[in-house]
């Protein structure tokens, strides 16, 4: 099943740490704070790495932070800007 790792600054404490499944047997976990996923980096693995409500040079920092750990330098990023930018 892939899963997904979506860091979207601002997310609700009560959708902190949720796993979503959806119909397509997609996992998705949603987390605020990029600094803690990285300490706890060695499980789950991950498929796919979402940045969201960030700005491009905080995305740009964190993927690089995901990047230098040897177990993320083959997972994809989406990087998603907000409407203004």
């Amino acid at each position: 099943m892939p899963s997904v790792l979506v860091i979207a600054p601002g997310t609700p404490p009560s959708m902190e740490g949720r796993r979503l499944v959806s119909d397509a047997s997609l996992t998705v976990d949603v987390v605020g704070d990029a600094a803690a996923t990285l300490a706890t980096i060695g499980v789950p693995r991950y498929d796919l790495l979402v940045l969201a409500g960030m700005s491009v040079d905080d995305q740009q920092r964190v993927a690089a932070a995901f990047q230098r750990e040897r177990r993320w330098r083959l997972v994809p990023v989406l990087y998603l800007l907000a409407d203004e930018t």
